[in-house]
């Protein structure tokens, strides 16, 4: 991923990971949570790239971070200060790992998503996948996930539409063509690898079903889509400068 754009990227919201975890919200006190045990043992991020939602896993006794184009600058940490949650520059997150007391518990693996041939049957309690959902060869990836998820074990994808503005609703169109349009000499759109960026644009509705069981499917967009079913209210949002926002276009 590009420096740049890395460093823009949305940090996950909290009610998404403990909704992902079953787990209340407003979260209740740490010692309430940490007694909250169906299963801790191990959480595997795919395409875990920066590894930003990576460690916020610390719930649980081992976690790995999976991406097929892991390096150690790819690494980073969050500047909680950023209000698009930027890279602290210098601050790999390793620094992070090596800092904290739950670093131990956390690796990170250069494999394909839908080659999990490191890990044995039945000894995974969480998948998770943050915005990097598109990518993936079902056809392969389902039935790795089947073999090594524990009974009951939990897989939970997400990705974020597009932003928008909600003072300025009048501005959305112009956005939504920006990065969805067909013209390559003022859009975004055609120059998206396919059919990843449609199904990302399409709220991963497209992604089949698992032979093995059925996904329940959340919608946080409030009335912005209005053909998703049940609907609830935005949860990913922040402040930001139009400078900062110009940089995220140029990223």
């Amino acid at each position: 991923m590009h420096g740049s754009l890395a460093a823009l990227q949305p940090r996950p919201p909290r009610k998404i990971l403990y909704l992902t975890l079953d787990v209340s919200w407003p979260p209740p006190p740490p010692s309430t949570l940490k007694r909250y045990k169906p299963r801790w043992d191990l959480a595997v991020d795919l395409g875990c790239g920066t590894g930003q939602v990576t460690i916020e896993l610390t719930l649980f006794k081992k976690v790995i971070g999976v991406d097929n184009g892991l390096d150690s600058s790819q690494l980073m940490t969050v500047d909680q200060s950023s209000p698009f949650g930027g890279e602290t520059g210098s601050s790999p997150t390793m620094a992070w790992l090596m800092a904290n007391p739950e670093g131990s518990r956390f690796e990170f693996v250069n494999f394909n998503a839908e080659d999990l041939s490191f890990l044995a049957p039945s000894t995974v309690d969480l998948v998770i996948a943050a915005q990097a959902t598109h990518w993936f060869d079902y056809s392969r990836l389902w039935p790795e996930l089947d073999r090594v998820l524990r009974p009951n074990g939990t897989v939970a994808f997400w990705v974020y539409a597009e932003f928008r503005l909600p003072a300025y609703p009048s501005l959305t169109p112009p956005i939504t063509d920006y990065a969805q349009g067909t013209d390559p000499a003022t859009s975004l759109g055609p120059h998206w690898q396919r059919p990843g960026r449609t199904i990302s644009e399409n709220h991963l509705l497209d992604v089949p079903e698992p032979s093995w069981g059925k996904t329940d499917q959340v919608f946080f967009t409030r009335s912005h889509y209005p053909d998703l079913p049940s609907p609830h209210l935005v949860i990913l949002r922040t402040k930001t400068t139009w400078g900062t926002l110009l940089t995220y276009f140029r990223s």
